[in-house]
Protein backbone atom coordinates (compact mmCIF):
# COMPACT_ATOMS: atom_id res chain seq x y z
CA UNK A 1 0.00 0.00 0.00
CA UNK A 2 0.94 3.51 -1.17
CA UNK A 3 0.50 6.82 -0.57
CA UNK A 4 0.72 10.64 -2.38
CA UNK A 5 0.83 14.03 -1.74
CA UNK A 6 -1.89 15.45 -3.34
CA UNK A 7 0.17 18.73 -4.17
CA UNK A 8 3.71 17.35 -4.45
CA UNK A 9 2.83 13.49 -5.92
CA UNK A 10 5.42 12.20 -3.61
CA UNK A 11 4.58 8.27 -3.29
CA UNK A 12 5.28 6.96 0.01
CA UNK A 13 5.46 3.42 1.29
CA UNK A 14 2.70 3.05 3.81
CA UNK A 15 4.26 0.83 5.78
CA UNK A 16 7.79 2.53 6.27
CA UNK A 17 6.07 5.38 7.47
CA UNK A 18 4.89 6.12 10.83
CA UNK A 19 1.54 7.66 12.25
CA UNK A 20 3.33 10.88 13.00
CA UNK A 21 4.39 11.18 9.23
CA UNK A 22 0.81 10.50 7.76
CA UNK A 23 -1.25 12.49 10.64
CA UNK A 24 1.23 15.89 9.39
CA UNK A 25 0.54 14.99 5.67
CA UNK A 26 -3.20 15.48 6.56
CA UNK A 27 -2.69 18.59 8.67
CA UNK A 28 -0.76 20.28 6.27
CA UNK A 29 -2.12 19.73 2.80
CA UNK A 30 -5.24 17.86 4.35
CA UNK A 31 -5.40 15.34 1.45
CA UNK A 32 -3.54 12.30 0.66
CA UNK A 33 -4.23 9.49 -2.57
CA UNK A 34 -3.82 5.78 -1.54
CA UNK A 35 -2.59 2.78 -3.73
CA UNK A 36 -2.54 -0.53 -4.00
CA UNK A 37 -5.14 -1.31 -1.09
CA UNK A 38 -6.02 -5.14 -2.29
CA UNK A 39 -9.02 -5.93 0.35
CA UNK A 40 -11.57 -3.87 2.00
CA UNK A 41 -9.89 -5.86 4.98
CA UNK A 42 -6.50 -4.52 4.24
CA UNK A 43 -8.05 -1.11 3.80
CA UNK A 44 -10.19 -1.03 7.30
CA UNK A 45 -6.52 -2.53 9.17
CA UNK A 46 -4.62 0.12 7.43
CA UNK A 47 -6.92 3.04 8.15
CA UNK A 48 -9.07 2.85 11.44
CA UNK A 49 -5.72 3.52 13.37
CA UNK A 50 -6.02 7.11 12.26
CA UNK A 51 -8.65 7.73 14.80
CA UNK A 52 -12.12 6.81 16.35
CA UNK A 53 -14.61 5.61 14.01
CA UNK A 54 -17.48 7.51 13.41
CA UNK A 55 -20.75 5.41 12.59
CA UNK A 56 -23.00 5.64 9.76
CA UNK A 57 -26.40 4.88 9.42
CA UNK A 58 -26.05 2.75 6.70
CA UNK A 59 -22.35 1.52 7.66
CA UNK A 60 -22.06 -2.34 9.02
CA UNK A 61 -20.56 -3.08 12.54
CA UNK A 62 -17.01 -2.50 11.40
CA UNK A 63 -17.57 1.12 10.62
CA UNK A 64 -17.48 0.61 6.56
CA UNK A 65 -20.05 1.88 4.21
CA UNK A 66 -20.59 0.31 1.13
CA UNK A 67 -21.13 2.46 -1.43
CA UNK A 68 -22.79 1.19 -4.56
CA UNK A 69 -25.62 2.14 -6.52
CA UNK A 70 -28.22 0.52 -3.93
CA UNK A 71 -30.91 2.95 -5.56
CA UNK A 72 -30.82 1.84 -9.24
CA UNK A 73 -34.32 1.69 -10.32
CA UNK A 74 -35.70 4.56 -7.57
CA UNK A 75 -36.74 8.16 -7.85
CA UNK A 76 -33.12 10.55 -7.20
CA UNK A 77 -35.40 12.97 -5.51
CA UNK A 78 -36.79 10.14 -3.01
CA UNK A 79 -32.78 9.13 -2.89
CA UNK A 80 -32.13 13.07 -1.76
CA UNK A 81 -34.98 13.30 0.84
CA UNK A 82 -33.16 10.29 2.61
CA UNK A 83 -29.71 11.18 2.31
CA UNK A 84 -28.78 8.31 0.31
CA UNK A 85 -27.98 10.21 -3.02
CA UNK A 86 -24.46 8.49 -2.69
CA UNK A 87 -25.98 5.16 -3.07
CA UNK A 88 -27.41 6.19 -6.52
CA UNK A 89 -25.18 6.56 -10.10
CA UNK A 90 -25.70 10.21 -9.79
CA UNK A 91 -23.26 12.86 -9.67
CA UNK A 92 -22.46 14.46 -6.24
CA UNK A 93 -21.73 18.24 -5.79
CA UNK A 94 -18.58 18.61 -3.25
CA UNK A 95 -19.65 18.62 0.11
CA UNK A 96 -18.72 17.61 4.09
CA UNK A 97 -19.62 14.24 4.71
CA UNK A 98 -22.04 14.17 7.71
CA UNK A 99 -22.63 18.17 7.46
CA UNK A 100 -26.15 17.79 9.89
CA UNK A 101 -23.56 16.96 12.80
CA UNK A 102 -22.89 19.12 15.61
CA UNK A 103 -19.21 18.23 14.72
CA UNK A 104 -19.01 16.50 11.75
CA UNK A 105 -16.36 13.47 11.62
CA UNK A 106 -13.07 14.89 10.97
CA UNK A 107 -11.21 12.68 8.57
CA UNK A 108 -12.58 10.69 5.70
CA UNK A 109 -11.19 7.64 4.52
CA UNK A 110 -12.61 6.40 0.38
CA UNK A 111 -11.24 3.12 -1.09
CA UNK A 112 -12.53 1.63 -4.64
CA UNK A 113 -12.90 -1.84 -5.04
CA UNK A 114 -14.13 -1.49 -8.53
CA UNK A 115 -14.19 1.21 -10.82
CA UNK A 116 -16.97 2.28 -13.62
CA UNK A 117 -16.29 2.21 -17.45
CA UNK A 118 -17.48 5.70 -17.66
CA UNK A 119 -18.04 8.32 -15.06
CA UNK A 120 -17.30 7.70 -11.35
CA UNK A 121 -14.44 10.88 -11.38
CA UNK A 122 -13.30 11.76 -7.62
CA UNK A 123 -13.91 15.96 -7.14
CA UNK A 124 -11.92 17.40 -4.28
CA UNK A 125 -12.05 21.13 -3.54
CA UNK A 126 -9.75 22.75 -1.03
CA UNK A 127 -12.11 24.91 1.21
CA UNK A 128 -9.17 27.19 2.40
CA UNK A 129 -8.65 28.04 -1.68
CA UNK A 130 -12.66 28.96 -2.42
CA UNK A 131 -12.10 31.11 0.75
CA UNK A 132 -9.00 33.26 0.20
CA UNK A 133 -10.06 33.50 -3.93
CA UNK A 134 -13.95 34.71 -2.69
CA UNK A 135 -12.43 36.93 -0.42
CA UNK A 136 -10.62 38.42 -3.37
CA UNK A 137 -13.55 39.05 -5.83
CA UNK A 138 -16.26 39.06 -2.97
CA UNK A 139 -15.29 40.39 0.40
CA UNK A 140 -18.96 40.80 1.69
CA UNK A 141 -19.54 36.92 0.69
CA UNK A 142 -16.88 35.32 3.34
CA UNK A 143 -18.62 37.69 5.58
CA UNK A 144 -22.33 36.48 5.05
CA UNK A 145 -21.08 32.90 4.74
CA UNK A 146 -19.35 32.88 7.86
CA UNK A 147 -22.53 34.13 9.71
CA UNK A 148 -23.53 31.76 12.64
CA UNK A 149 -27.48 29.97 12.23
CA UNK A 150 -27.28 31.16 8.48
CA UNK A 151 -27.88 27.98 6.80
CA UNK A 152 -30.02 24.98 8.93
CA UNK A 153 -28.61 21.16 7.49
CA UNK A 154 -30.91 18.11 8.12
CA UNK A 155 -29.73 14.73 9.12
CA UNK A 156 -31.79 11.66 10.48
CA UNK A 157 -30.96 13.61 13.67
CA UNK A 158 -32.99 16.69 13.00
CA UNK A 159 -32.19 20.05 12.33
CA UNK A 160 -28.80 22.23 13.18
CA UNK A 161 -28.25 25.82 12.46
CA UNK A 162 -24.88 26.42 11.55
CA UNK A 163 -23.04 28.44 8.84
CA UNK A 164 -20.91 27.58 5.85
CA UNK A 165 -17.78 28.52 7.00
CA UNK A 166 -16.10 28.83 10.67
CA UNK A 167 -13.42 30.51 11.94
CA UNK A 168 -12.10 28.84 15.41
CA UNK A 169 -9.12 30.87 16.59
CA UNK A 170 -6.38 30.36 13.74
CA UNK A 171 -8.41 27.46 11.77
CA UNK A 172 -10.91 27.62 9.24
CA UNK A 173 -13.47 25.11 8.94
CA UNK A 174 -15.96 24.00 6.02
CA UNK A 175 -19.23 22.75 6.28
CA UNK A 176 -21.56 22.47 2.96
CA UNK A 177 -23.88 20.60 1.16
CA UNK A 178 -26.34 21.59 -1.89
CA UNK A 179 -29.26 19.30 -2.79
CA UNK A 180 -32.49 18.99 -0.51
CA UNK A 181 -31.00 18.22 3.15
CA UNK A 182 -30.36 21.85 3.57
CA UNK A 183 -31.62 25.26 3.91
CA UNK A 184 -29.90 29.18 3.03
CA UNK A 185 -30.81 32.23 4.14
CA UNK A 186 -31.83 34.90 1.87
CA UNK A 187 -28.35 36.13 2.52
CA UNK A 188 -26.53 33.33 2.03
CA UNK A 189 -29.27 32.54 -1.22
CA UNK A 190 -28.04 35.25 -2.98
CA UNK A 191 -24.01 34.85 -2.42
CA UNK A 192 -24.49 31.15 -3.14
CA UNK A 193 -23.93 31.33 -7.37
CA UNK A 194 -20.33 33.01 -6.32
CA UNK A 195 -19.34 30.33 -4.06
CA UNK A 196 -20.82 27.57 -6.52
CA UNK A 197 -18.77 29.20 -9.12
CA UNK A 198 -15.41 29.40 -6.90
CA UNK A 199 -16.37 25.53 -6.18
CA UNK A 200 -16.37 24.60 -9.44
CA UNK A 201 -12.72 26.62 -10.56
CA UNK A 202 -10.94 24.70 -7.44
CA UNK A 203 -12.14 21.44 -8.46
CA UNK A 204 -9.42 18.66 -8.54
CA UNK A 205 -10.58 15.67 -10.65
CA UNK A 206 -9.24 12.38 -10.57
CA UNK A 207 -10.17 9.10 -11.93
CA UNK A 208 -9.23 6.85 -9.51
CA UNK A 209 -9.04 2.99 -10.37
CA UNK A 210 -9.89 -0.11 -8.96
CA UNK A 211 -7.47 -0.72 -5.53
CA UNK A 212 -7.42 3.25 -4.74
CA UNK A 213 -8.62 5.61 -3.00
CA UNK A 214 -7.95 8.74 -0.42
CA UNK A 215 -8.12 9.99 2.82
CA UNK A 216 -8.69 13.55 3.49
CA UNK A 217 -9.56 16.51 6.17
CA UNK A 218 -13.45 16.43 6.29
CA UNK A 219 -13.62 20.18 7.84
CA UNK A 220 -11.62 21.49 5.24
CA UNK A 221 -11.88 19.42 1.86
CA UNK A 222 -15.11 19.24 0.19
CA UNK A 223 -14.84 15.91 -1.86
CA UNK A 224 -18.05 14.78 -4.82
CA UNK A 225 -17.96 12.59 -7.83
CA UNK A 226 -18.95 12.61 -11.55
CA UNK A 227 -22.16 10.79 -13.09
CA UNK A 228 -21.12 6.97 -13.51
CA UNK A 229 -22.74 3.97 -15.75
CA UNK A 230 -22.17 0.20 -14.72
CA UNK A 231 -21.15 -0.87 -11.77
CA UNK A 232 -19.05 0.77 -9.33
CA UNK A 233 -17.98 -0.46 -5.45
CA UNK A 234 -16.46 1.42 -2.84
CA UNK A 235 -15.60 1.52 0.80
CA UNK A 236 -16.18 4.61 3.06
CA UNK A 237 -14.57 4.98 6.61
CA UNK A 238 -15.65 7.79 9.13
CA UNK A 239 -13.17 8.82 11.85
CA UNK A 240 -12.78 11.41 14.58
Amino acid sequence: MFYKDIFSGVKHDWSLNNQTHIQQSLQDDGLIILENITSKEDFLAQISHLGEIVYHFDSTEDGLTHIVNYAETHNRADAALSNRLGLTQGALTPHTDRSGLETPPSLLAFWIESQSHNGGSSLFVDSHLVFEELSVINPEATQILTRPNSVIFKSEKGLLESSIFEIDQQNLYVRFRFDKMVYFSTEVSQVMPDLLKMIEKCTIRRKLGAGNGYILNNRRWLHGRTHFFGDRSAYRLLMK
